[in-house]
């Protein structure tokens, strides 16, 4: 899997409830690689979202990569059945759990690619010694729990810091921006270190065309902007 293959992350919380199939044939249709699955457990973020069942109903019947986003306050008690699911990507807040590292060593254990999410309040140096040991750092661009929101403009900062940190290190984590990513925004997060950018209400669903245009318009726009930033290096 190239890296290009995964700058596009359509998070289906933002999709149809109603019907969430004919999204997902759409997304197969554009060339989606990779897919967000949120689950939320209505304790560490006030609403409830995708389960495991979800995630394996998915992998039985589509071959996106699935990238889950753990908002819960026991993400340990989730490492195992994830696996049984297929999840390929998963990842937890830093702030709940007390033993990040052997997460993360369980997760990679199991077959999957870990990584740790940074909250808004919480700076990138705080991973400093969680870096080694994981896949990729999701950069939280909005309180977690809530689509919709409005970008924080910090969240460019915390995705240059942990470029920087990365080259400084010698490490290879991608970087992941997730929350208010829009069209204008996804150029900056590119150009300044991101690797893959979870897109959602402002993105991928944002209901300008319908889905099959705009996940269209979307990935030439990324594709793009990741190319320009290839060039300038």
């Amino acid at each position: 899997m190239r890296q290009g293959d995964l700058i596009v992350n359509p998070t289906l919380a933002c999709g149809n409830p109603l019907n969430f199939k004919e999204d997902l044939d759409i997304l197969e249709k554009t060339g989606i690689k990779i897919l967000h699955i949120d689950i939320m457990d209505g304790h560490y973020v006030p609403n409830l979202c995708f389960d495991t069942g979800m995630v394996g109903r998915i992998r039985k019947n589509y071959s996106f990569l699935l990238d889950v986003h753990l908002m819960v306050t026991n993400p340990e008690a989730y490492i195992q059945p994830l696996a049984a699911a297929g999840a390929d990507y998963v990842s937890f807040h830093f702030d709940a759990t007390h033993f990040p590292i052997r997460m993360l060593n369980q997760i990679r254990e199991n077959g999957m690619k870990g990584g740790v999410v940074l909250n808004p309040a919480q700076s990138p140096e705080l991973l400093a010694g969680t870096l080694p040991y994981l896949d990729f750092v999701l950069v939280m661009g909005v309180e977690p729990g809530f689509s919709g929101q409005k970008f924080l403009e910090g969240t460019v900062e915390k995705v240059r810091t942990l470029k920087g940190m990365r080259e400084q290190m010698g490490l290879s984590y991608l970087i992941e921006a997730d929350g208010g990513v829009d069209r204008e925004n996804t150029v900056t997060l590119l150009k300044q270190g991101a690797d893959i950018l979870v897109s959602g209400a402002f993105g991928v669903f944002e209901g300008r065309n319908g889905l099959e245009q705009d996940c269209r318009e979307y990935q030439e726009l990324a594709l793009r902007a990741a190319g320009e930033k290839q060039t300038d290096l």
